[in-house]
């Protein structure tokens, strides 16, 4: 999926060292005995943070997608968490529609850069035509080169 969007994945190590720790946790959604969406969480001091969702897009008309967060929003209060972060999305976007119908807190997320070689801060803007074009050749790419390139990808770029 995340090769759809055009994001390098995580390192299969991400995911060990990450419950591993007992930090993560895991909500699916099944149809039929098929998962067909899952939410992984970040839990750390009571709070809970959205980090990676995936759903199968024939299912979304199940609302699969609302039955992961509800789960995952159930049982941060049933053991007393006190915030649950949807994540960062950009402003109009479905995501950001889908987390606002949860009445979401919106919150200014700042970023920070130290520039070592570069002259100005780098455009991330992904409505960038660079940005755009990097984001389709990827989606592009077979998914077993994403596989081997993509976790030193996402690590070196701090994603």
């Amino acid at each position: 999926k995340m090769r759809a969007f055009g994001s390098p994945p995580y390192s299969k190590q991400f995911f060990i060292e990450y419950f591993k720790e007992d930090l993560g946790k895991c909500f699916g959604a099944y149809y039929k005995n098929k998962l067909v969406a899952f939410l992984l969480t970040y839990c750390h001091n009571k709070q809970m943070h959205a980090l990676l969702a995936s759903s199968d897009s024939k299912y979304i008309k199940y609302k699969v997608n609302d039955k992961v967060y509800w789960e995952a929003i159930t049982w941060a209060c049933k053991n007393n968490y006190k915030e649950f972060d949807l994540g960062r999305s950009r402003e109009g976007s479905g995501n950001y529609l889908f987390k606002r119908k949860w009445n979401a807190e919106v919150k200014e997320l700042n970023h920070y850069y130290t520039l070592i070689k570069a002259k100005e801060i780098p455009n991330t803007d992904p409505e960038s035509k660079k940005f755009n074009l990097i984001t389709k050749i990827w989606s592009m790419l077979p998914l077993f080169i994403t596989r081997i390139i993509g976790p030193g990808l996402r690590k070196g770029l701090g994603i």
